[in-house]
């Protein structure tokens, strides 16, 4: 378990530069960590699957319904950052370039969810959407342990410009980043079940030939 300092004084110590004790410090190197800390983190989240960051919510119809084409909407959760899935749908690849697919079910607009199109055996438009999501995760504390390398990686590797200006040392956040992510998908991985992935067109085009 590692705190927002502990996190910015790891991405430090891989640029050779003296930790902090807090990221309101009246040092550069805080001021440069603290601008960037949420946005780098959101980007990381968002990227993978990580199971730590894993949420399911019920969402409520909203009372305002789509000008045209889906029956009800839905608003997203203020701390989701990508959709997994949303009733029995996953988000992926399907046959919506051959014929009537998923597309038809959901669209996704802004912070909405907009459903409603008819489907056998579909749920009505007005029951709640059972929705998994990667959320916002701002506990640290929360975090993987490999992912936290990663994470600090990929700080000192953004903040190395700013902080150095030193290119042999972005080169070397780079490549300690592009290591310690492969170890923590990997990680992540094991402790995931495998997807299944949607079919596409390229399958039906396979069946026919």
């Amino acid at each position: 378990m590692a705190s927002q300092v502990e996190l910015a004084n790891r991405a430090l110590d891989k640029l050779g530069e003296l930790p902090i004790i807090s990221l309101d410090d009246n040092v550069k190197a805080a001021g440069v960590l603290k601008r960037m800390f949420a946005m780098v983190r959101d980007d990381e989240l968002r990227a993978r699957k990580w199971s730590f960051s894993i949420k399911r919510a019920q969402l409520a119809a909203d009372v305002e319904v789509p000008v045209y084409g889906y029956g009800s909407q839905f608003t997203l959760p203020d701390d989701c950052l990508r959709i997994l899935s949303i009733f029995n749908f996953d988000i992926g690849p399907n046959l919506s370039d051959y014929n009537a697919g998923m597309s038809q079910i959901y669209v996704i607009e802004g912070r909405k969810i907009l459903y409603g199109r008819p489907i056998p055996g579909g749920p009505p438009p007005s029951v709640p959407m059972p929705l998994r999501y990667i959320a916002r995760s701002e506990d640290t504390t929360q975090w993987d342990v490999c992912f936290n390398e990663a994470f600090a990686c990929r700080l000192a590797m953004e903040a190395c410009e700013a902080i150095t200006q030193s290119d042999s040392k972005w080169q070397k956040c780079a490549a300690q980043y592009q290591a310690a992510l492969g170890k923590a998908s990997r990680a992540n991985a094991i402790e995931l079940p495998s997807d299944t992935i949607s079919d596409d067109s390229w399958v039906m085009s396979r069946l026919r030939g």
